[in-house]
């Protein structure tokens, strides 16, 4: 069994170092495919808050199916996240990630086989989808940055 634990502790632990080197600059720069760092870490938060949020209620009611079409939901998003002040960005995505990792560390065993056991498509290991974003702001932000058009 992989430790998801101790990956989301580690992940957590470099979102902050990553976290704590942006300038507002950094927040805006462009990552892919029409997100900002800002941008992509708010997409980070949304999907760690619904971990967070299917924790609390299947720890009450119980583990059911929670089906959700990833694609359209961050194709929906997006813009809103996109809207969101840059300056805001880091502070949603730390306190969703210490949040979720707070509430997985606490589950019941009983829980997490449980939870393991059914085609929720919901992952304990958080730092995976964490690890993919972090990877790419980190290389947008080592691209050599385009210049301002002037007129």
């Amino acid at each position: 069994m992989v430790n998801f634990i101790a990956n989301n502790e580690d992940s957590l632990i470099r979102l902050r170092q990553f976290a704590a080197g942006l300038t507002p600059d950094a927040l805006r720069q462009e990552v892919g495919a029409g997100w900002s760092v800002a941008g992509l870490l708010l997409h980070m938060a949304f999907w760690d808050r619904r971990a967070s949020t299917l924790l609390t209620r299947w720890t009450k009611d119980g583990v059911d199916d929670s089906p959700i079409d990833g694609d359209v939901v961050n194709d929906s998003l997006k813009d809103m996240l996109q809207a969101i002040p840059p300056e805001s960005a880091v502070r949603i995505a730390l306190q969703a990630a210490e949040e979720v990792d707070g509430a997985i560390a606490g589950l019941a065993p009983s829980l997490i086989v449980e939870i393991e056991s059914k085609p929720t498509h919901f992952k304990l290991d958080r730092a995976h989808h964490r690890n993919l974003h972090l990877d790419e702001m980190e290389r947008a932000l080592q691209r050599p940055q385009k210049a301002a058009v002037k007129s």
